[in-house]
Parts: structure tokens; C-alpha cells; sequence
């Protein structure tokens, strides 16, 4: 039997698109130092090569160049409200990391052109990964203590939550919760782009293949959140849809039948459904949606600054809301805000513009809404994996427009 050889480098490489994405964060240095230092090597060698013979659209580099400066600026009012002295070499990591992911990539697969197809495919394999851990902490609680024997503990998620109420597990991840839902989601995006892209031409059996790991990605979020939950299972039906579009009705029909049998199975376990779906479990036991613990939270969190002067300038701490868009009201106020909102519009819109085929510029569309979906959760917008998807992005919309060599390099 043939067995493909499977390099070091393509292994590495999988390995960093992991951390990458979930963002993991090791107990011993030397975890760290053998997971991230080639990229963050890498990522600082292309740094000065990164914009040469690349810049085709100057309106896209304008747009990343005002991108730029508003994160930094963005970090900086957080360091001074926040005392977080951290984030600005956190910021520095994640542009050196993604930069040098991308560079892995462009070298791993130095004859095949279709690069972002590649990064797609990886990225489908950790979050099928991610989403089979996500089972395993479900079931099987003793996995939890060994996976926080080697990652950093973070977030305010307990151990004692798992094992009591069997719900906001880990999987392999610091902290879980909406963190990991989001990057779980960004997944999912991608490793639908792949099964679209992949499946053309492909037989019945194999495309019901590829699409069984796109279901347990969506309903491992019954145990990690709410918003990835509801986000990601939307995303799937529209792919269903898309599919039936494409008419291929047997398929639609297969998938849309596996896609309601595995809700079903779901329903009869009763694995979390209540707390996944409490506002609607609220509406049919008592005909109100604002039963829920859910509603009752969004009441609380959702206010305004009471002050002109941070209305318009924001820099004033708020600590009782989680939702993304108050704390940006009270960090920056409405002006800058809304300019940052506005840019990475306009940011993800010239980005999809460099690729002619409508699957890659209906991905871009699609991160660019869950982004924003998730921000009305809790701030996604500055922390680390949109930083690094945006640069990821970045640099793949120039690659598509480059005509000079293979690699930044």
C-alpha cells in the first residue's frame, strides 16, 4: 500500500495553523519557543520584503496602512485604561506569527500555485480537530487536567462547570467560551470554502464525507457558546442552500435530511439544548423570549455613556457590560468607532476585490459578518485572531495580485 510522505515542514505547519488559530498558549517556555519562533523568525525576515513588487492596488494598501495605525491606537487607550502593558507586544507577536504563516505556506507548497485553497484545507483540519477535543472534554473530564498541564489556564470559565453542569468545555484551548466559539466559527468559514471548492466533480459518497465534519464543527458549539452556536449553524444552512442552488438536488436532499436527523439525536440526548437554545426553550414554555438568562443579560449590558465628552471621545473605563460595541462607545467614542468599524469594511471589501472567483470573494464577505456578529458579544476586534486573519488576509489578497515571485521572500 502507498503511503503519501508527509514532510516536517507540512506537519510544522499544520501545527501553527493550530496554535494560530486557537491561539494557544503554553506552561513551559520551551512549548512555545519550538511552536512559534520559526514563524515569528520567519515572519521578521519578510517584514522589509513584504510590500515589494506586492502593491498592485494602492487603495488596498492605504486601506491595511489606516488599518495599522488604528490598531495601534486602539491598544494604546486599552493599555491606559486597562493597565494591559501587554498587548502591544502581543500585537507585535501577532504580526510577525501571521506573516510567517503565510511564508510557511507559500514555501510548503512551492509548486501549486492555488495557495489559498492550501491554508483553507489546513485550516478545515484543526477545526475538525478542535471540534473532536471539544467531544472529548465533554465526555471524558480527566482530559481537561491533562490539557491545563500543558496550556496556561485563562478566562474565567471553571473546571467545576464542565464536570457539574457538562457545559463550556475547553476543548484544546486556554480558556474556551466565546474565544474559543469564535475561532471554532473563522474555522468553519474556511473549511466550508474548502468542501465547496473541493467537492466539484467529486462523487455523492465522498462530498457526504467531507460534510460530516462540517456538522460536528457546527454542534460542538452546544457545549462552548451560544453566539458560535447559533452563528455557525446559520452558516450551515446557507451552505445547504447554496448547495440546492447549485443543483445538485440529491445532495441537497442527503445533507439536508443529515443535517435535521443529527439536530433530532441532538434533541433526544438532550446534550445542553436548554441552555444552547434558552430563549427559545423560554418562548415555548411561557410564550415570551425575554425569559431567558440571556435577555436578561442584554437588558443589563446594553447602555449608553451618560457624558457628551465620552459619547464623543470615549476614554473612560466600563466594566459591567461584555458587549463589544458599548465598551468601543466608552473606549473611543462614536466618531472613532465608527471610522474603525467603517475602514474594515471597506478593508475586507477591497480585499475580496483581488480575487475573481465568487466562492473566495463570498469568504471574505463571510468572516467580515462574523467578525461583527461576535463583537456584539464581547471585544473581537482587537484581540489576536482577527489581528492575525486580517494580516493573514493581507497578504493572501496581494499574493493574488503579485507578479513578481512565489514567495514574499
Amino acid at each position: 500500500m502507498y503511503i503519501k510522505k508527509v514532510s516536517f515542514k507540512i506537519l510544522y505547519l499544520y501545527l501553527l495553523a493550530f496554535c494560530i488559530i486557537f491561539s494557544l498558549e503554553f506552561k513551559f517556555a520551551i512549548l512555545n519557543i519550538i511552536v512559534y519562533l520559526p514563524a515569528c523568525i520567519l515572519g521578521f525576515l519578510a517584514l522589509k520584503k513584504l510590500f515589494v513588487g506586492n502593491i498592485v492596488k494602492k487603495q488596498l494598501a492605504f486601506l491595511f496602512f489606516f488599518f495599522f495605525l488604528s490598531m495601534i491606537y486602539l491598544i494604546i487607550v486599552q493599555i491606559i485604561l486597562l493597565d494591559a502593558a501587554s498587548l502591544f507586544p502581543q500585537f507585535l507577536f501577532n504580526i510577525l506569527i501571521a506573516i510567517g504563516f503565510c511564508n510557511f505556506i507559500f514555501v510548503s507548497y512551492d509548486n501549486n500555485e492555488n495557495y489559498f485553497f492550501n491554508m483553507s484545507k489546513i485550516i478545515f483540519f484543526v477545526t475538525f480537530l478542535q471540534s473532536i477535543f471539544v467531544f472529548l472534554s465533554r465526555y471524558y473530564i480527566f482530559l481537561n487536567d491533562w490539557i491545563f498541564f500543558f496550556l496556561v489556564k485563562k478566562g474565567n470559565i471553571e473546571i467545576s462547570n464542565v464536570i457539574e453542569y457538562k457545559l463550556r468545555v475547553f476543548g484544546l484551548s486556554n480558556a474556551g467560551g466565546d474565544g474559543l466559539g469564535f475561532s471554532i466559527t473563522i474555522g468553519l468559514c474556511f473549511s466550508i470554502f474548502y468542501f465547496i471548492k473541493y467537492i466539484k466533480g467529486k462523487s455523492i459518497f465522498t462530498k457526504l464525507m467531507l460534510f460530516v465534519p462540517l456538522i460536528l464543527i457546527v454542534f460542538s458549539n452546544i457545549f462552548i457558546s451560544r453566539t458560535s452556536l447559533l452563528t455557525s449553524s446559520l452558516i450551515l444552512l446557507i451552505t445547504i442552500f447554496y448547495i440546492y442552488i447549485k443543483k445538485e438536488k440529491l445532495l441537497f436532499i442527503i445533507i439536508l435530511a443529515l443535517f435535521f436527523l443529527s439536530i433530532w439525536i441532538l434533541f433526544k440526548l438532550n446534550l445542553n439544548l436548554s441552555w444552547a437554545f434558552e430563549n427559545i426553550y423560554s418562548y415555548i414554555q411561557s410564550g415570551d423570549f425575554s425569559h431567558g438568562s440571556l435577555s436578561i443579560l442584554i437588558n443589563k449590558m446594553l447602555f449608553v455613556p451618560d457624558n457628551l465628552l465620552t459619547w464623543i471621545f470615549g476614554c473612560e473605563d466600563v466594566s459591567n457590560t461584555d458587549i463589544g460595541y458599548i465598551k468601543y462607545l466608552y473606549y473611543y467614542g462614536i466618531i472613532f468607532s465608527m471610522f474603525f468599524y467603517i475602514l474594515i469594511i471597506f478593508l475586507y471589501f477591497e480585499m475580496r476585490k483581488c480575487f475573481i472567483s465568487s466562492e473566495y470573494r463570498s469568504l471574505f464577505l463571510l468572516l467580515l459578518i462574523v467578525c461583527l456578529v461576535f463583537q456584539a458579544k464581547i471585544i473581537f476586534l482587537t484581540v489576536g485572531l482577527f489581528t492575525k486573519l486580517t494580516i493573514i488576509l493581507f497578504i493572501f489578497s496581494l499574493k493574488e495580485n503579485s507578479f513578481t515571485t512565489r514567495s514574499v521572500i
